[in-house]
């Protein structure tokens, strides 16, 4: 498989530092955005293999991202990533196509491998 491009929305930057570091790390292309304005167009540009989404930013949260995301001929599968409860994380996730989470506060290797799953997820969808 070829390296994973990701996209990470999260309107905190030092999440947006640790989670581009540990993602670099697995020598993953990385793009990233403080807003969740104009992501689609990001999307459009770089081709994520996988949407790394926070939800609760300010404006527009990272449901309505993926509901957007959802409507673009490449989708790419979405991990949310967000403090927010336990039930309205499983709850998104099954609404949403192609889609997980991980809390935030759980080891960063989690979300590391929620992706990574996520990718092949997506690889495998698009052959």
């Amino acid at each position: 498989m070829d390296p994973i491009t990701v996209l990470v929305v999260d309107d905190d930057d030092a999440v947006l530092t640790l989670v581009r570091r540990s993602f670099e790390h697995e020598g993953w292309t990385v793009v990233t955005s403080r807003t969740p304005f104009g992501v689609t167009a990001l999307m459009e540009k770089h081709s994520p293999d996988v949407l790394v989404l926070d939800l609760m930013m300010p404006g527009l949260d990272g449901e309505a991202v993926a509901q957007f995301a959802g409507k673009l001929t490449k989708r790419p599968p979405v991990v949310f990533f967000s403090a927010a409860d336990e039930d309205r994380l499983q709850s998104l996730s099954r609404r949403t196509l192609d889609a997980t989470y991980v809390r935030k506060g759980s080891p960063i290797a989690e979300l590391v491998e929620a992706t990574r799953a996520a990718a092949e997820r997506g690889n495998v969808r698009a052959t």
